[in-house]
């Protein structure tokens, strides 16, 4: 039997060893002294927002998917449209609603002015022209507001004076404006007018039977030929006459029968030719 005797509160026996630790008070500092810390997530931290986002987008199509396999791509638009009518009469109204909508798309995207921003260089990603084709539209769908935009080649809105005006140009030289006219319409009729007194071979606006309408990509059958280059008429044949001609048996289009097929367009040609320098003039004038 071990023998000792007591120091204080501690019970130690012969060899100086504690047999019975005496009870202890541990003060114990808050947790956040010995808390470790979590290690640092890699890369930049997920915003909550954004990721509920994708989820509600995600949950979003495959509802859709699930309604279009249920219902049918019929069925599934019937069903978008009736939800859209019961949101807009509980907003009061489509313009509500959308005004609602566009609201929160702004506020989600950081102001009026970052979302427009967003839009737009989303459309100058998509358009094939980029910024330039998107800056296009946009002017014509301001035009278009303004009662500026016109449906009719060759009729021209003039700023300064307000009215429409009949453009021609011969070989794309001058504006040849002639007329104005305070409706649209009447410029179109007078543009068509001017096509049928000169037989141009430009499409028509209001066509009558029989007569290549507008939207055609044709041109009227009736209408006299005209040299397409932008070379005077007898320079082109002086070209063509001092081109070295090929000897016989050479490759080459030497045949009777193309010649004799070649000679009705030479002789249009000669009688387009003969009349091409006064045609610039004439179109200046309205009939």
């Amino acid at each position: 039997m071990l023998a000792g005797f007591t120091v204080g509160m501690v019970t130690l026996n012969h060899a100086g060893v504690g047999l019975f630790p005496p009870p202890c008070r541990l003060r114990v500092a808050p947790s956040s002294t010995f808390a470790m810390a979590a290690p640092a997530a890699e890369g930049p931290a997920s915003d909550s927002s954004t990721d509920g986002g994708a989820m509600a987008a995600a949950r979003g199509r495959k509802a859709r998917a699930a309604r279009r396999r249920k219902h049918g791509e019929e069925g599934d638009r019937a069903i978008s449209q009736r939800a859209h009518l019961a949101a807009a009469e509980a907003a009061g109204g489509a313009d509500a609603l959308g005004r609602a909508g566009m609201a929160a798309a702004a506020s989600a995207a950081g102001g009026t002015a970052a979302f427009a921003a967003a839009g737009r260089a989303s459309r100058a990603a998509a358009h094939p022209l980029g910024e330039t084709g998107v800056a296009m539209h946009t002017g014509i769908g301001a035009a278009i507001k303004e009662g500026r935009y016109t449906k009719y080649p060759g009729v021209q809105f003039r700023r300064e004076t307000g009215k429409w005006g009949v453009q021609f140009k011969y070989r794309a030289v001058g504006p040849g404006v002639q007329g104005q006219f305070a409706l649209e319409a009447d410029a179109a009729r007078a543009h068509d007018a001017y096509v049928r007194a000169h037989g141009l071979r430009r499409p028509l606006h209001f066509p009558a039977d029989g007569e290549v309408g507008s939207l055609s990509a044709q041109v009227q059958p009736s209408a006299a030929y005209r040299p397409r280059s932008l070379l005077p008429y007898a320079y082109e044949r002086y070209l063509q006459a001092s081109q070295p001609q090929l000897e016989e048996g050479a490759t080459g289009s030497g045949s009777e029968e193309e010649e004799a097929a070649e000679a009705p367009r030479e002789a249009v040609e000669g009688g387009a030719g003969e009349a091409s320098t006064g045609v610039a003039a004439t179109l200046t004038d309205v009939p």
